[in-house]
């Protein structure tokens, strides 16, 4: 049986021995990508089997990835950490390395690798393996309160800015919060709060007001000050 190769100015239309047009893949994989669209809606609607274009579609894409350079214009990082098992044995945690360049133009970050480990180590030999031309772009690093992660950095970005993303900020806030409001409960009635009681309430209420006014009563001023600070720390 012959094979035939149709060809446009452009280029071949398709490659050989494939049941789809380049521009069909194309289309399907900016579907996927960019618009999460399913392969089983683009098969459908293209009139081919799941198979064939999940085929041509990863094809597609790594044939890009390859050709393309990820790192090129990265100038801010975040790492993190992820549980992505739960068992008792074996390497629990992965370091996500995400690209945090488009927040700056209003577009989402973009995930740029994930590796084995939670530690300096880890995330030190993913910079070191970037190269010395990546590590100098990077402007700013994004991290929690994890002293790995500072340094690994420290050692690997020297002329980057470390600050704390703003998650971790607004737990670090909440969590002294909480210890401020377990203290003055336990120093207002000599125990732990209890759900309907007055005063456990109005601390976990959150509103100013309230506890100003019941504060001022019991003689208890430090709650409403770290609050005050929580809330400049949130604007």
């Amino acid at each position: 049986m012959r094979a035939y190769v149709a060809r446009q100015p452009g280029g071949a239309l398709a490659s050989g021995r494939t049941l789809l047009s380049r521009a069909a893949v194309d289309w399907a994989l900016r579907r996927v990508a960019l618009e999460s669209a399913s392969i089983s809606a683009c098969a459908r609607t293209l009139g081919c089997s799941w198979n064939a274009l999940d085929r041509a579609v990863r094809a597609a894409g790594m044939r890009i990835l390859s050709e393309s350079d990820p790192y090129g214009a990265v100038t801010r990082i975040g790492v993190d950490e992820h549980m992505w098992r739960h068992g008792a044995s074996g390497d629990r945690y992965v370091t996500v390395i995400v690209d945090l360049t488009p927040r700056a133009d209003g577009r989402p970050a973009r995930l740029l690798d994930m590796v084995p480990g939670r530690s300096a180590q880890a995330f030190a030999n993913w910079l070191e393996a970037r190269g010395a031309r990546f590590r100098d772009r990077v402007e700013i690093v994004a991290m929690d309160a994890f002293s790995g992660w500072k340094q690994a950095a420290a050692r690997m970005l020297r002329t980057a800015v470390e600050v704390i993303d703003p998650f971790h900020v607004v737990h670090l806030a909440a969590g002294r919060l909480t210890m401020v409001r377990c203290r003055q409960q336990r120093e207002a009635t000599g125990r732990r709060g209890v759900k309907g009681e007055r005063l456990y309430d109005c601390l976990c209420s959150m509103f100013l007001k309230q506890f100003g006014r019941y504060f001022s009563a019991v003689g208890a001023a430090g709650f409403p000050q770290c609050w005050q600070c929580v809330g400049r720390w949130l604007e």
